[in-house]
């Protein structure tokens, strides 16, 4: 009922739709949650308290974490009674006593209660107190104070500029007084992360799929500080690549955690699942590829979550953040996108009186290491052979002019791994390129130790909530300037040496047009040793991946 409901409403009303964050959870994603939620709850259980034992989803939508839980719960009395079949009377005892939900739409609380319904036996409106209509975040406050033994959800995803535009700023302005994690540009899935950790008794458990920006977007660090601080964070599946949303971009994780305080040495479990079962929901369910763990006590909040471990360099030598040697500027915003991708004309095609002006214009596409290729551009949905942009055009402040056209360091945005190349000419930048400048330390120095497989691992390793489908990462100007740059003292012979040494290298690397040529990868594998030297790292920590578990 709940996917027919939903493509329903997009076909209506997607501005609802995407306002109230409704994508539903398929089936069997909604069924591994449950049982990586309950098994290790229920297996501590016994007698009265698992005769009691409540699930709660604060976002029910038509239900499909409800009738996962129920059906799980079911199995597992059975298999638990010797392979005896529950009675009608049970299995209606089942949904009755153990499930309950709230959702703020009517029609899709009112589908929850029929397809529940239809799975016990028991009459719709016999359900009526066990899923109910109400805002989770501001309703039935009786409900959340540590009365839930394990809570399941999908809760929406729903910036708080989307949300005051939908539902009024009123109600925006009432979350913020009433939750820590109402920061900053929040989104609401951090406060249903908040309403469910109060909601759960101590040693209750909670599974949840919410995006990945949980891990380092700025917002949501009280939300982090909460889940870090307030208990276990036992698992995170990363199921960013496997476009569980296909009408969403978001990327998601899933989280696993229980409401007690993690113990000395406990190991976040992380997984990055091959694919997802379409056939089976419980056991393994998700095809568990890569696996690894980080420890708990090691995550800091405020530098977000480094769920593929770490490489800690700044414990070996010197180091000083990026954004301690040079300015960060992003080429362009997204809120400028639409009127530059406007302005934007074929090279040769401006009038005689302006073509000296133009200024090519690359995306993050066009960055390489080392290189910058012009022209083939795709940008807001327009194709480009060499698109140049005027430099008198009135959308170019006289800051963002001079960003434009002095020498600067260039970033990929969106990449496999770091890009870094040197402007020389003066090139307009589009949305997710990056922009380095007025830097401290010499610029061919920066882009051996920017392009080095060493910096890109340590990005991959620290950062990898920002990875996306395809093994892309998405950059952000905050996670760039943590990277940790090794300033070398210039008055010292033997630093001078190897400072001198990899300017040297990367200036030859510059001088070789192709990125594979021989020579190329020569200078390469010589400045990534280098870089290496210089960070006192072996390289077997670069190549190797993270343990499994």
């Amino acid at each position: 009922m709940g996917p027919l409901y939903e493509r329903g409403l997009a076909k209506r009303d997607d501005d609802r739709r995407r306002g109230d964050g409704i994508f539903y959870t398929p089936a069997d994603v909604a069924g591994f949650i449950v049982e990586r939620t309950l098994r290790p709850l229920v297996a501590d259980m016994s007698g009265d308290r698992l005769r009691q034992l409540r699930v709660l989803d604060p976002a029910c939508g038509c239900g499909a974490f409800l009738l996962a839980a129920y059906r799980w719960l079911c199995d597992w009395h059975e298999a638990h009674s010797g392979g005896r079949r529950l009675s009608p009377a049970q299995r209606r005892v089942i949904a009755r006593r153990h499930l309950a939900g709230i959702d703020i739409d009517p029609v899709a609380v009112q589908l929850a209660r029929q397809a529940l319904a239809l799975a016990s036996g028991l009459p719709a409106a016999e359900l009526a107190d066990n899923i109910r209509v109400g805002d989770a975040l501001l309703d039935h406050d009786g409900w959340f104070r540590g009365t839930f033994d394990a809570i399941v959800t999908n809760p929406p995803y729903v910036n708080i500029r989307r949300l005051a535009k939908s539902r009024g700023a009123a109600l925006a302005a009432a979350y913020r007084r009433r939750y820590r994690c109402a920061a900053g540009a929040f989104d609401l899935y951090t406060l249903f992360l908040e309403r469910s950790v109060a909601a759960l008794a101590a040693n209750g458990r909670m599974g949840a799929i919410v995006p990945n920006k949980l891990a380092t977007l700025d917002y949501a660090r009280p939300c982090r500080e909460l889940l870090l601080g307030e208990g276990t964070l036992d698992a995170i599946i990363d199921v960013s690549g496997l476009g569980i949303f296909a009408d969403a971009e978001v990327y998601p994780y899933i989280v696993l955690w229980t409401k007690r305080r993690a113990p000395r040495g406990h190991a976040i479990r992380v997984v990055r699942p091959a694919t997802v079962s379409l056939t089976r929901c419980a056991g393994a369910g998700l095809s568990e590829g890569m696996t690894c763990r980080v420890l708990q006590s090691q995550q800091r909040a405020n530098r977000g979550l480094a769920l593929g471990g770490d490489l800690d360099v700044e414990s070996r030598v010197a180091t000083v953040p990026l954004g301690e040697v040079c300015s960060i500027h992003s080429g362009a915003t997204g809120f400028q996108a639409a009127e530059l991708a406007a302005r934007l004309v074929e090279a040769g095609s401006q009038s005689r009186s302006r073509r000296s002006t133009g200024l090519d214009f690359i995306v993050s596409g066009n960055i390489e290491p080392y290189a910058i290729e012009l022209g083939d551009v795709r940008f807001m949905g327009r194709q480009f052979k060499r698109p140049v942009l005027a430099a008198d055009d009135p959308i170019l402040t006289e800051r963002k002019l001079r960003l434009y056209t002095d020498p600067k360091i260039v970033l990929a945005g969106m990449s496999r791994q770091l890009e870094a190349a040197l402007d020389t000419r003066g090139l307009a930048l589009g949305v997710q390129v990056y922009a380095l400048a007025d830097s401290t330390v010499d610029p061919h120095y920066l882009l051996g130790l920017l392009n080095s497989r060493l910096m890109s691992r340590l990005f991959r390793l620290r950062f990898a909530a920002k990875r996306l489908a395809g093994g892309y990462y998405s950059l952000s100007k905050k996670q760039l300037a943590q990277l940790p740059m090794r300033i070398l003292d210039l008055s010292d012979q033997s630093e001078r040496r190897l400072h001198d040494q990899l300017v040297d290298l990367v200036g030859r690397r510059l001088k070789e047009a192709g990125a594979t040529s021989p020579a190329a990868l020569n200078f390469d594998a010589q400045i990534d040793e280098l870089v290496l030297a210089l960070y006192r790292v072996a390289a077997a920590e670069v190549t190797r991946m993270p343990s499994a578990a």
